[in-house]
């Protein structure tokens, strides 16, 4: 699937998202899964979630994994987080 512009448009439930994560094209497919891309990865970096709360925190994640971002505060492992000393 190609990435175009109206996919935004499209996922009004995602909107509130897309500004933290402008580099990911996201869509819902029939079996009713989000699911999010980042464009121009090598390999192609693709994440799915039950709703666009789920879908957030997969791509927050796979950012994490690919070095691309660090984790904000509250996040499992971090300093401040719940049950961990901080």
């Amino acid at each position: 699937m190609l990435y175009s512009e109206d996919m935004a448009d499209r996922n009004p439930d995602w909107w509130p998202y897309a500004a933290e994560f402008p580099n990911w094209a996201v869509w819902r497919e029939v079996d009713r899964l989000y699911y999010a891309r980042l464009n121009g990865s090598e390999p192609q970096l693709m994440v799915r979630g039950e709703d666009v709360v789920d879908l957030r925190d997969q791509v927050r994640a796979a950012e994490l994994r690919a070095g691309t971002c660090e984790p904000g505060p509250g996040w499992p492992g971090r300093p401040g987080a719940a049950g961990r000393p901080g």
